[in-house]
């Protein structure tokens, strides 16, 4: 990556130094802030990257955090974007990083961001990453599936060695579920995790029973204050769509989310129809189960 030369900034480079600010920035917070599990999880389709070896690339770094954990938010911001920029000048001389940080207003809402802005004097372009830190109650908090982890990569030798709570690849399940039934638009993005998420636990021998998946689809419905009845709605709403059926536009879409050499392989192997079948599958699962907790829930009601 030749920085003297003035250019515009490519696929491939814009997602090497989105990598790279994506690993520096998580070590960086957990460094300064010292969470442990229960003080905050990182979770969403950046962990899938850098604590499972998912190819996809993601946008942003998704955490929750206990109340306790927000209080020490705001003043872990300046040395976080302190070292941030040192670490990437070193490896980008002359680059520049902006960070912004956008505080949650007491009564309208409970995410914190930090927006981060890499450019260069020689690129016309920019990499933007995003940091949203959700507030969640200790208790929904504490309930959550997840792991610290000591050893985390983002390839090229980009290493975190700081210990950071990461989501155990089973609420991840649930989490992508609750995010397909809810987002107001559909993402094939979140197709490629869920299959990916999917894939993971079966050969890994580690599916979780249906008791299992319904309690971490629960948990996950109620952190973000959804009911079984919107979750089952929305996964219904996408299924009768046909998103899962059409594999040219799931194809497609996915050139914007993987490194070229790693797409074409993919391509090559047939894998995105089989992603699309498997994504179905999954939230046809989900759905199902969902459906038979109400039901459930309905039957234990009348005979009371």
């Amino acid at each position: 990556m030749d920085l003297n030369v003035r250019a515009n900034l490519s696929t491939a480079e814009s997602f090497r130094i989105a990598t790279h600010l994506h690993t520096v920035l998580l070590e960086e917070t957990f460094r300064v802030t010292r969470w442990k599990n229960k003080d905050a999880v990182f979770h969403g389709g950046t962990s899938l990257k850098l604590a499972y070896d998912s190819h996809r690339l993601s946008e942003d770094l998704d955490f929750m955090i206990s109340p306790t954990a927000h209080s020490s938010l705001l003043s872990a911001a300046k040395p976080v974007a302190d070292k941030t920029r040192l670490i990437m000048k070193a490896h980008y001389p002359d680059c520049q990083i902006d960070f912004k940080v956008r505080q949650s207003q007491p009564g309208q809402s409970s995410v914190d961001v930090w927006d981060v802005r890499w450019t260069h004097p020689n690129r016309r372009g920019k990499v933007l990453v995003k940091m949203e830190f959700f507030r969640v109650d200790q208790d929904l908090l504490s309930e959550y599936s997840a792991r610290m982890m000591a050893t985390l990569s983002g390839g090229e030798a980009l290493r975190i060695t700081t210990p950071v709570p990461v989501a155990e690849i089973a609420a991840l399940w649930s989490d992508k579920v609750k995010a397909i039934a809810t987002r107001p638009a559909f993402k094939y993005r979140d197709a490629f995790d869920l299959a990916f998420i999917a894939n993971r636990l079966s050969v890994s021998g580690t599916y979780p029973d249906d008791a299992k998946l319904t309690g971490n689809l629960l948990r996950a419905s109620s952190i973000y204050g959804k009911t079984p009845n919107d979750i089952v709605k929305g996964l219904q709403q996408y299924l009768e769509a046909g998103h899962f059926e059409d594999v040219s536009a799931f194809r497609e879409n996915m050139r914007h989310w993987l490194d070229a050499d790693v797409y074409h392989s993919y391509d090559e192997a047939g894998l995105f129809e089989s992603m699309l079948y498997s994504a179905r599958s999954e939230v046809e699962k989900g759905c199902r189960l969902l459906e038979e907790h109400l039901e459930n829930s309905i039957a234990a009601g009348l005979k009371m």
